[in-house]
């Protein structure tokens, strides 16, 4: 794409057919794309009926666990050690991921809610809110399972 002149030597007019020229070439790129894009599928469609995989067995391919520096725990740990108190559900998923955390999950904010229920070093502070439990003293025990109760007879 040529470069056009300088933004001050420009009316506005000028400017407005501009953008309506790049919006509809950015249409047409994305309506092209998305015809490549159902065409790919449809080959991983056929290469998975034939080999039962649309990567083949290749490392790092669909299925594939990204592996991390850090658990889901620590992370979300910094997180919250960093807010410096109580955030959302939603928002400490975000963080976490955008904090560098991989996770090919197609659910990552139920996986994030269930480990802050399940570890004591996480604290309700509201419905869908949680915060560090400073009792805890920020360590990571995991709640045991519920233990059978022998009952005399």
């Amino acid at each position: 794409m040529a470069r056009t002149a300088s933004i001050d030597s420009l009316s506005l007019l000028d400017l407005e057919q501009t953008i309506r020229e790049r919006r509809r070439d950015l249409q047409k790129l994305e309506r092209k794309r998305a015809k490549v894009q159902r065409k790919l599928d449809l080959l991983d469609r056929k290469i998975t009926s034939l080999a039962g995989s649309a990567r083949g067995s290749t490392p790092g391919g669909r299925g594939s666990r990204p592996r991390n520096e850090s658990s889901l725990s620590e992370a979300i740990a910094q997180v919250l050690s960093k807010a410096g108190g109580a955030l959302n559900v939603g928002v400490i998923a975000e963080k976490v991921q955008a904090a560098g955390y991989r996770s090919g999950s197609a659910n990552f904010r139920t996986i994030v809610n269930q480990r802050l229920v399940s570890e004591k070093r996480f604290k309700s502070a509201g419905r869908g809110v949680y915060e560090l439990n400073t009792a805890a003293g920020g360590t990571s025990n995991v709640r045991k399972g519920r233990r059978k109760v022998q009952r005399k007879k």
